[in-house]
């Protein structure tokens, strides 16, 4: 029986409530797996979760989608200690979004590879990698740490376009690290 007096949503009542060009998206459970805001979660054959950091521009660039621009470059008049703290913001988002630390060390790869390609320094990825490792201890930000030590910087790859606001665009090379 249906409560007249609980409150219920209709999404199609909701998907038109934002102003264009933002829409909500339909969460679509495809093979056991679904996205939840920034997570994909996978229902494993034992019947255990595995939730894995879902980074919207890499998604985006797999898809041949515009990305979304959400670092400001590296090279900008921003003080670096801001930098420094959405650096370690956003792998702080990715510690507490997954569920292993496979999925930490892989998040923190999506994360740092648009970081780098908008102008992060080794020198700051280390100080980031370092505060993180030594406060969540979480093997994840160790092997990616190690890894850093062992690497050079990453090369540039062909530049991508990413839209910014009131119809400009930016440039920025896309880096790949392999920690």
């Amino acid at each position: 029986p249906i409560d007249n007096n609980s409150p219920s949503v209709e999404f199609g009542r909701l998907e038109h409530i934002f102003p264009h060009p933002l829409s909500l998206e339909v969460e679509i459970i495809l093979n056991n797996s679904f996205r939840f805001l920034q997570t994909w979660v996978h229902l494993l054959p034992n019947n255990t979760l595995d939730i894995a950091f879902f980074h919207k521009n890499t998604n985006r660039f797999e898809e041949k989608k515009p990305l979304l621009k959400s670092v400001v470059p590296f090279d900008s008049h921003w003080p670096k200690h801001m930098h420094l703290g959405r650096v370690i913001g956003a792998l702080h988002s990715v510690y507490h979004h997954v569920n292993s630390h496979h999925n930490v060390h892989k998040g923190t790869l999506q994360v740092m590879n648009e970081f780098c390609s908008w102008g992060l320094s080794r020198n700051m990825l280390h100080t980031a990698l370092s505060t993180l490792h030594k406060q969540t201890k979480s093997p994840g930000f160790k092997t990616a740490l190690e890894a850093l030590h062992h690497s050079t910087h990453p090369p540039p790859t062909p530049r991508m376009q990413v839209k910014g606001g009131r119809g400009t665009s930016h440039t920025h090379a896309n880096h790949t690290l392999t920690l």
